[in-house]
Order: C-alpha cells, then sequence, then structure tokens
C-alpha cells in the first residue's frame, strides 16, 4: 500500500483517484422493515433495492445482502424460495454461476421450520461486484417461491400474531450495503 504524504501546513484535497487500491470510497445502505408476502410463481422485487453511483469504473462493489427472516409457508421445510440480486436488468456478480437453463440466484432456503408461526432466518451473503461504470447504479432484491400455494414470508411470520412475549412472533428487517472499493 502506498502511503500519501500530507504537509503539516494548508490543506490537500485528495480524489478518489489518489487513494490506494482497495480503500473505500463509499458506503451506502437501504432497508427493507416492512412484512412481505410474494405467492407468484416467478422472480418478483421484494421491495429490498439499493442505489450506488460509482464515482470510478474501475471500482468493485463489495455488497452484503442479509435477512432477518424469509422462507415459504411450507410447514415441512419443502417448497422453499429462491433469491438473487440484480444490477438493474442483469444478473450481478453476486448470483451463482450460469449453466445450461438453471435460474442464477444468490441462495435457496426451504420452508417455515415447524408451523406457520416460527420461521428459518439469519440469511447473509456477501461478495463482489464489478459493474463498470459511473452511472448510478440499481441493485434489487428478487425472490421466487417453489409454490404459489405457499407464499415467501419476509421480515414475520405466516400467520403474523400480535404476541409479546414469545420471540418467534417477532419482526425482522433487510438489508442491503454497498461500499465502493478503489480497484
Amino acid at each position: 500500500m502506498a502511503l500519501i504524504k500530507v504537509p503539516t501546513r494548508g490543506r490537500v484535497a485528495l480524489t478518489d483517484s489518489d487513494m490506494p487500491a482497495g480503500a473505500v470510497l463509499q458506503v451506502v445502505t437501504a432497508e427493507l422493515t416492512t412484512r412481505v408476502s410474494m405467492a407468484t410463481q416467478s422472480f418478483q422485487n421484494t421491495g429490498l433495492i439499493g442505489y450506488i453511483t460509482p464515482s470510478l469504473a474501475s471500482s468493485k462493489i463489495l455488497i452484503t445482502v442479509s435477512f432477518g427472516r424469509i422462507q415459504t409457508t411450507q410447514s415441512t421445510n419443502d417448497h422453499g424460495c429462491a433469491v438473487r440480486l440484480m444490477r438493474g436488468s442483469v444478473d450481478s456478480d453476486l448470483n451463482g454461476v450460469a449453466s445450461s437453463s438453471r435460474s442464477r440466484v444468490m441462495f435457496t432456503t426451504g420452508g417455515a421450520s415447524f408451523n406457520n408461526e416460527h420461521a428459518n432466518g439469519g440469511f447473509s451473503i456477501t461478495g463482489i461486484d464489478s459493474p463498470n461504470t459511473t452511472s448510478q447504479i440499481t441493485y434489487n432484491v428478487q425472490a421466487w417461491p417453489q409454490s404459489s400455494s405457499y407464499p415467501i414470508i419476509i421480515n414475520g411470520t405466516d400467520l403474523d400474531t400480535n404476541v409479546s412475549n414469545q420471540f418467534y412472533a417477532s419482526r425482522t428487517k433487510a438489508i442491503i450495503t454497498m461500499m465502493e472499493i478503489q480497484g
């Protein structure tokens, strides 16, 4: 790593291009705090969307997508869902590698772990995307339930019971964090 010498008197304006490779140039975050239910059997927007405008075309974007809870309502841990991250209208580099006609996704998960009040949770994935642009990027998290009979529930449970003394009825949130990294 190169050291940048700053004079003891006067001010020096550093630009993003003056920063060493690997330096964090900016951090942007977005949250989805509402309970979401999705039954359409195709990829749909979850409502978790992040925007970032890279300052350099050579920058990489370090992205973390986290869900406190996401699962389908099938109580036998069957009929899961797939989650992907789109960069505009194309797959981001966080999705899996293309293979024949298989969908590219970040991760999949099963149904509810016991019943409609218990839910899987604590899913997070981090990776590097290489957008090669200085235009604003829209990162959109999408999900697809395996069966329209068992909707995806995000940030809550299927029954959504208002029970104050049971942690399993608690609400969570989903977060996307984007860090521009000097290339």
